[in-house]
């Protein structure tokens, strides 16, 4: 998929997959989910495993990243259509300990850390394994890839077809360094030394945890192949955002990255593999834009294809924001740009300010409320047409060569003692509007907004206009967080009820460390 455009962070990217829906209508458009905050993708809102089990049969299973909220059970994935789950909650957590911190640990004694792995069921029993062995010291990738083989194994003769969700650590922050040993069993020697000369210290870790979930994903195909099988199985895959320069990734030759609405932070890999695919579709290029939202319409379309049922009747589909592109990608090799499922994609928009808010001795306090900002914030495409409005300047990165990078002098697999951090988000540039023939300029070097005046007037209208939700924001609590997850072995564990709002859970209250 030449032109698939996700969310610019990752969870309103993973939302929109599971959903369907435009963030700007589920209240995810301003930021991501932190672990102290009491919210979550609203419970109101109907998911794709949900539906696959309810009214096409599938087994469901989720693996890896989930950050869709926490604070309360009911928003963890088994309570959300999915039957098994294996993974971490939060945003990111070390790759081998599976702690939850952002610094190296073991360099501080002192360091203030939780895990973050867990097994969870749809009755919520769970299991805190970050400790358990095959899985501590582990590579998240390889527990992943276990993990899939053996819900492989369990479902090739359950009769019922299957939706596995994989969400990849690899290859997000912090940029834990792959094992010696797992590249001398997995990589040949030349390509070990084309990483030893990478001089970038971040970009050699990029690199090496590229190689990996490459390796993983070759592992997972043959694990299906021996087990249900490749005729009727479909491979999705995608990156949730673009990457960050901070943190090794580059989207060299597009403009800026992660965090922001140019195209080196929205237009992301993609790729749909599988032989139930017709032959006339394989090794093609499907060329239409393409967003994160049609996932769920697309499988749907799919499904009925198989069928011969009509995902249009499904209580709730009326309100999906996702285009169904089944049929198109059948002749993806025949499909131009302009005649795709859609002609158009709201990457977001939002309005509102993230208050500034302090850690004090007790809990968090914000020093104002989440107020609108008096000024849209977006980005739209349309036809051959994308228009920024009101976005923070960004500029081509690309890696340093060896003669920029100012080496530190450390061995190409020693430990620093720290890792390295995942992005960060810089406000400081100004801001502006843009326009560009995204078509004809995928580089957005040629900003249009003099030329074609009335054009950029027109967009500008549409997006202030546009009706969009209220974010969920919530300001963080981590005392009473942090509190619950001490009491749980020092595991990141769903910590507050429903309804809390900042209200602490009286003494004694139920927490999951008492129900573990």
């Amino acid at each position: 998929l030449t032109d698939f455009y996700a969310s610019p962070e990752c969870t309103p990217s993973r939302a929109m997959m599971l959903t369907g829906r435009l963030n700007l209508k589920t209240g995810l458009q301003d930021s991501v989910i932190h672990g102290t905050e009491p919210r979550g993708l609203p419970t109101g809102e109907t998911l794709l495993p949900q539906i696959l089990k309810e009214t096409y049969g599938y087994t469901t299973s989720a693996i890896g990243k989930w950050h869709l909220g926490f604070y309360n059970e009911s928003f963890i994935p088994t309570s959300r259509g999915f039957e098994t789950y294996t993974g971490y909650f939060g945003d990111q957590e070390h790759y081998l300990t599976h702690k939850y911190d952002r610094t190296q640990e073991d360099a501080n004694a002192d360091s203030h850390y939780f895990y973050d792995f867990i097994r969870t069921k749809p009755d919520n029993t769970f299991e805190l394994i970050a400790e358990v062995e095959g899985i501590a010291n582990v590579s998240s990738a390889e527990v992943f890839c276990n993990e899939a083989e053996r819900l492989l194994e369990a479902n090739k003769d359950a009769g019922a077809p299957m939706f596995l969700y994989m969400a990849w650590q690899n290859v997000h922050g912090p940029l834990d360094m792959v094992t010696p040993e797992w590249l001398k069993n997995n990589v040949d020697s030349d390509t070990i030394a084309t990483l030893h000369n990478v001089p970038m210290h971040s970009r050699r870790h990029f690199a090496a945890l590229t190689l990996q979930i490459d390796k993983s994903i070759e592992m997972l195909y043959m694990h299906v192949e021996k087990t249900i099988g490749l005729e009727n199985t479909l491979f999705l895959y995608a990156s949730d955002n673009g990457g960050c320069k901070d943190a090794g990734g580059y989207n060299t030759p597009l403009r800026g990255g992660k965090h922001f609405l140019y195209e080196g932070g929205v237009r992301v890999p993609a790729f749909i593999s599988g032989k139930i695919l017709p032959e006339t579709a394989a090794g093609s290029t499907y060329k239409p834009i393409f967003h994160v939202s049609d996932w769920l319409p697309t499988m749907f379309g799919l499904i009925d294809d198989s069928t011969g049922d009509d995902y249009s009747s499904v209580v709730g589909m009326g309100a999906l924001d996702g285009a169904n592109h089944w049929s198109q990608l059948k002749q993806a090799a025949t499909v131009g740009y302009s005649e795709g499922a859609r002609d158009e994609i709201i990457l977001n928009i939002d309005r509102w300010h993230t208050p500034d808010c302090i850690s004090g001795d007790d809990d968090e306090y914000c020093t104002e409320n989440l107020e609108p900002t008096g000024f849209s914030r977006g980005a739209v495409i349309r036809g051959e047409f994308k228009f920024i409005l009101n976005e923070y300047e960004n500029s081509w990165f690309a890696p340093e060569t060896e003669t920029e990078w100012d080496s530190t002098g450390e061995a190409d697999f020693s430990s620093t003692g720290r890792a390295i951090q995942d992005c960060t988000q810089d406000y400081s540039n100004p801001i502006r509007s843009k326009l560009f023939n995204i078509t004809a300029d995928p580089y957005e070097q040629n900003n249009l907004l003099t030329d074609l005046p009335e054009v950029a007037s027109e967009f500008q209208k549409y997006l202030e206009e546009k009706e969009v939700s209220k974010p969920a924001w919530q300001p963080s609590f981590p005392a009473e967080a942090s509190g619950v997850w001490e009491k749980s072995s020092h595991y990141l564990v769903p910590w507050c009820e429903l309804e809390c709002k900042g209200t602490h859970l009286s003494e004694g209250g139920e927490t999951w460390a008492a129900r573990s």
